[in-house]
């Protein structure tokens, strides 16, 4: 095998050994919930040549739907932040027919980081949550 994969070999054994050795720190987030690899990339060529080379270094594996497990319909590339907005705590919010995280609802809006989820939780609706300006005289509820 070439030496550049070398990185791509570390992702491949981590992603095993959370999934399958419950000795692991992780086992708890993967195996123990049901999270598996699929039968093709227990073999790293075929991991590799599913996968191939990360866009950049700020790349890294990403489960597509957290509920399901290692394959390469269900895997991609990922910044750090797709990541952060997909995990299995990320709150979806539907509006004007897009789904997105409501982080990205509040980031597209240039609010303060829990604007939309405060007013959620005081009852206000989905559209007037997104659409009403940021107001320096909002009080955080709670």
């Amino acid at each position: 095998m070439i030496n550049d994969t070398k990185p791509y070999r570390k992702v491949w054994k981590g992603m095993i050994y959370r999934c399958n050795n419950p000795k692991n720190h992780n086992y708890r987030n993967y195996g123990a919930r049901g999270i598996t690899v699929c039968d093709s990339w227990l073999n790293f060529k075929n991991f590799y040549n599913d996968m191939g080379k990360k866009p950049s270094s700020m790349h890294s594996l990403d489960r597509i739907n957290n509920d399901l497990g290692y394959s390469k319909e269900n895997c991609r590339w990922a910044t750090k932040k797709e990541q952060e907005r997909n995990t299995r705590r990320t709150v979806f919010v539907e509006f004007l027919g897009q789904v997105k995280p409501m982080a990205e609802w509040v980031e597209m809006c240039g609010f303060k980081k829990h604007t939309i989820r405060d007013r959620l939780r005081m009852g206000w609706s989905i559209p007037k949550a997104i659409l009403t300006p940021y107001s320096p005289k909002e009080v955080k509820n709670g």
